[in-house]
């Protein structure tokens, strides 16, 4: 979230006031600041492995007739919180050793952090914090002994299973003995793990030596308690940026990569410079702006999809359009706006106020707010929705028009033009362009990002420019491209149209 305008008014300065008429408010209460919410279902990806040392015990002499263990600590992260504990979503088993007699190898044993962090999850007491990997079957036992490495990987997806083996196989990736996932799945991520290999009290005269050379952890975890969490970031500016970012109101902020761009908006008067905020670095970058885009109408919102640009609602100069008259959808690549009809909903289950639709679309209107909706059918068949799954939009709210000529009506009351509905657009009816059709994706996409390109060099000296005492300068964006590389990358998103 960047910028806005906060809800802290002053009486005193008549910023309600001003902004009911239209002057805007005063610059304080305008904002500038960076907050992040990270997916609270994020999944983080570990890696952990056993070293070689002393201080390690590794590698390990495998005894005849003994159990050998060997203990893995796994930690956080240094960017984890100390009261955010990660359980498992997926886990993996890599093995290394060598041994003269491989049939020796009774079993394999993987264990885990135990009970004590398991109970304050509400785990099953039953659980047996524990899996047996590998387990030699009699017949093996019958085989010859052979002299070999083994460097295997252990994964509930892989398409084998390692009983199918009547010798232990000595490379490759297989299922094991016991679920993983059974074992593990759910349960908190840190603590002690303990690999054991039980060797066989050997039969013969002769002497079997073998090791354990490493073994690893690769573990996707996720939290186990899930929670939304706002972080204010304290970006930095490009040290050769001559400017600040300016507080604003209704920009626009689209992200591509993992890089925000924000084009004009509101302070004291309409803004028309553009920046980039990127999010790896926690830095601003001020751009040379193209000049700001020409909308259909003014306060509109906007949706990319894979169709193209979608604007919806907005103000004319004398007011919203009529129902049905209010939706714009934009060819990326031909640079051209066109009108949308809108189908009747006839079965819109909204049974409010008459006022706010007529055969079940909603009232004209601008500022309102939009949603990006990857839809799932059957979860909105309980509200009324009955389109195909895909794509869609999801509009809140609004304003309906209250000009500043609004007169009172014969009662002495200015009409209420502020709604408080909710409309899902599913846009899968639109007739779309050639250029913007998903076949076309490859033509028009897969050339522009390709590393040494002269299209790269390109965004590299425009949209993607980083300044450097090299560099120089940055030549003009455009918000087309900015639009045009999210297209691409398939980030589709909602937004204002500043």
């Amino acid at each position: 979230v960047i910028g806005g305008i906060s809800t802290k008014s002053s009486i005193d300065n008549n910023d309600d006031y001003n902004l009911e008429i239209g002057r805007g408010p005063s610059s304080e209460l305008l904002l500038a600041d960076v907050w992040r919410m990270r997916d609270p279902h994020h999944i983080s990806s570990y890696v952990f492995q056993s070293r070689s040392g002393d201080d390690t015990g590794m590698p390990l002499e495998l005894l005849p007739g003994r159990i050998t263990s060997h203990q893995l600590t796994t930690s956080r992260n240094a960017d984890e919180e100390e009261d955010s504990m990660m359980c498992i979503e997926d886990i993996q088993v890599k093995i290394a050793l060598n041994h003269s007699c491989l049939k020796g190898i009774e079993y394999i044993k993987l264990a885990g952090p135990g009970t004590m962090d398991a109970k304050e999850h509400d785990a099953p007491q039953s659980r047996d914090y524990q899996a047996k990997i590998f387990v030699s079957s009699m017949d093996s036992r019958e085989n010859e002994c052979h002299s070999s490495s083994l460097n295997l990987r252990f994964s509930h997806d892989a398409e084998a299973s390692v009983l199918s083996h009547a010798d232990i196989p000595t490379s490759g990736s297989f299922r094991p003995a016991t679920s993983l996932m059974a074992a593990f799945g759910g349960l908190p991520l840190h603590g002690d793990w303990e690999l054991s290999v039980a060797m066989a009290q050997p039969t013969h005269p002769e002497a079997h030596h073998g090791s354990l050379l490493q073994w690893e952890l690769i573990i996707d975890a996720k939290p186990c308690n899930v929670r939304a969490k706002w972080e204010k970031i304290e970006p930095t500016t490009s040290s050769l940026t001559r400017s600040t970012f300016t507080p604003r109101r209704q920009h626009t902020a689209l992200a591509v990569d993992s890089s925000i761009f924000v084009s004009g908006g509101l302070a004291q008067h309409h803004l028309n410079d553009l920046w980039r905020f990127d999010d790896d670095s926690n830095t601003w970058t001020e751009l040379k702006s193209a000049g700001t885009k020409i909308w259909p109408l003014n306060g509109q919102v906007a949706f990319l999809g894979e169709f193209g640009l979608l604007s919806y609602g907005g103000i004319a100069k004398y007011g919203p359009l009529k129902q049905g008259d209010d939706l714009f959808l934009l060819d990326l690549f031909e640079d051209k706006w066109k009108p949308v009809p809108v189908a009747r909903n006839l079965s819109s289950q909204y049974s409010g106020d008459d006022r706010y639709f007529d055969n079940g679309m909603p009232y004209g209107r601008y500022l309102s707010s939009i949603g990006f909706l990857n839809i799932a059918n059957a979860m909105y068949k309980s509200h009324g929705y009955d389109g195909k799954e895909g794509s869609a939009a999801i509009v809140f709210f609004g304003d309906g028009g209250l000009l500043h000529n609004t007169n009172a009506d014969s009662y002495g009351f200015v009409p209420n033009t502020f709604f408080d509905d909710a409309w899902i657009l599913a846009p899968g009816g639109i007739e779309v362009s050639s250029s913007m059709r998903q076949r076309q994706r490859r033509h028009y996409c897969h050339w522009r990002f390709r590393e040494n390109s002269t299209s790269l060099q390109s965004w590299n000296s425009t949209c993607g420019w980083f300044p450097s005492s090299l560099d120089g300068y940055a030549e003009q964006c455009r918000l087309e491209s900015i639009f045009i590389g999210a297209w691409c990358r398939e980030q589709y998103q909602s937004f204002w149209l500043s």
